[in-house]
């Protein structure tokens, strides 16, 4: 098994538990760097990280956006790079990159967050209608009603 299947594997068990993570892969990289594309990692919420996406010089960058996108559930694309291009799209975060190695990393970060949690009282045609549509838009469904 490889890198990259153990950080999905355990991206997995996180997620059905549950549990808030990012998750950041390495989408296009100029050499020299450690990183290859396709290479991934997870970043908890308060700042760890699991897998390899780059050494010292790209976790730091990675961490705060996966912290950032854990908080507002957006997920970002970065670059880590030593120096300004001419045009970057504007939808890309810029890191300098703080290493003498020179190389050019970009990564996506996306947060992975548990569903949101709706309780539906009662069987009425109401709570049947609106217990089928939050489920299709991603909420976590529980209905709950008396027995007659």
């Amino acid at each position: 098994m490889g890198e990259s299947d153990s950080v999905l594997d355990k991206a997995n068990s996180m997620r059905l538990a549950g549990k808030p993570f990012a998750l950041a892969t390495v989408v296009r990289c100029e050499s020299p760097t450690s990183a290859k594309p396709g290479a991934k990692a997870i970043i908890t919420p308060d700042g760890a990280i699991e897998g390899w996406i780059g050494g010292g010089c790209a976790q730091p960058a990675v961490i705060k956006t996966a912290v950032k996108c854990l908080q507002d559930g957006q997920p970002r694309y970065i670059r880590i790079a030593p120096s300004q291009p001419a045009a970057l799209a504007e939808d890309v975060t810029e890191f300098g990159m703080a290493c003498h190695s020179g190389g050019t990393l970009d990564l996506f970060i996306d947060p992975v967050v548990p569903r949101p949690a709706l309780l539906v009282l009662g069987t009425s045609p109401t709570a049947q209608a609106l217990s089928a549509l939050a489920a299709r838009v991603g909420f976590s469904v529980t209905v709950a009603f008396k027995e007659a």
